[in-house]
């Protein structure tokens, strides 16, 4: 087998192996020219080098991995760490290829983070070296039920009851944040650097800048919108929102406080938002792996809906268990994928 990056020429190829490794219906979004080039091949400044990979023999793709960048800054030092996503193996490779991959993927960095994955990717993760750390969890809220009714995905018996559950759910606990608490619209740059998330003696942040919002402002498959919270006018965190298949997605959200209080109203103000932006929008998703913002989004009206651990493979040096990880959407794929239908979660 060869491991080698990949060109826009094997689009094609790539496409039909994911189809076949994660079992999708033909003409699904892999297929879209544009977003496998803003995710593969478009140059990014956080990333020097190539971001998709593949093992091939005699001219056939057997496995497929996409490097997307997760700088980890811990208390002592920094990590080159990555989230591998689209990774994939063709029904017909040999065992371990896609393993094979990784490892070939690994030692291009310093840690690879994975969450979640299928019931048989998280038996072997520990198995070939995953270390699981703190809880990422997955929770939403809906925003418009009745919206939502008319498209959801699951069109049994139990649709009504849904409605009315989701109804209610949708209007309390109300989403009014306090006076003086409000969410500016601006660019990545107009973010004090003293908001971006800040590591500690327990606590790993993702590396945030710029030009990473900036990035992915440019997909062609989500939108985003960036916010500046402010509290009596002092900037007192950030919020980042995309929009996807009928989704709002909480993509990532930081304040320095760690107040429960403070992160609820940045959830409030994240609902506010998504909802005057986006008129598709008929549910809203955000995640968090930090105790005082889960309570936070557990306030604010949102409800667990999944939870996995963070895992890393490498990541030589790092304190420990008793050391966590901040993790948002935006350190994966979540803020954006999606399959070109709906996938509603409520």
């Amino acid at each position: 087998m060869i491991f080698r990056p990949t060109t826009e020429t094997d689009h094609p190829a790539i496409a039909d192996l994911l189809t076949r490794s994660f079992r999708m219906r033909p003409g699904n979004l892999f297929h879209s020219l544009p977003h496998q080039r803003w995710k593969y091949w478009q140059p990014r400044a956080d990333w020097t080098g190539p971001r998709s990979y593949v093992f091939e023999n005699e001219g056939k793709l057997l496995a497929h991995g996409c490097v997307w960048p997760m700088p980890v800054e811990g208390p002592e030092r920094r990590w080159n760490a990555i989230y591998l996503i689209d990774w994939g193996t063709d029904p017909s490779a040999p065992a371990g290829t896609g393993i094979a991959l990784l490892r070939r993927i690994a030692a291009l960095t310093d840690a690879i983070c994975a969450i979640g994955g299928s019931e048989m990717t998280r038996a072997i993760m520990p198995k070939i070296g995953f270390r699981s750390y703190n809880d990422f969890s997955m929770a939403a809220r809906p925003l418009r039920p009745l919206r939502q009714f008319a498209t959801h995905q699951n069109r049994g018996w139990k649709l009504p009851a849904r409605v009315v559950r989701n109804a209610l759910w949708s209007a309390w606990p109300r989403s009014t944040a306090p006076r003086g608490w409000k969410a500016v619209a601006c660019r990545p740059d107009e973010i004090p650097e003293s908001l971006w998330p800040q590591p500690d003696a327990a606590l790993a942040t993702p590396e945030r800048t710029a030009v990473l919002f900036a990035y992915l402002a440019e997909s062609p498959w989500a939108q985003y919108a960036q916010f500046r919270l402010e509290r009596d006018g002092v900037p007192a965190g950030y919020l980042c929102l995309s929009f996807a298949a009928g989704q709002a997605r909480v993509a990532d959200v930081w304040l320095p406080s760690r107040d429960p209080d403070d992160w609820r109203v940045a959830y409030v103000l994240a609902i506010a938002e998504a909802r005057r932006l986006w008129s598709d929008a008929a549910e809203i998703v955000a995640s968090c792996s930090v105790a005082w913002g889960l309570e936070g989004l557990t306030r604010a009206g949102f409800r667990v809906i999944a939870r996995d651990p963070i895992t890393f493979y490498g990541l030589n040096g790092f304190p420990g268990n008793s050391s966590s990880f901040h993790l948002q959407m935006i350190d994966a794929d979540f803020s954006f994928l999606h399959t070109g239908e709906i996938e509603y979660r409520t």
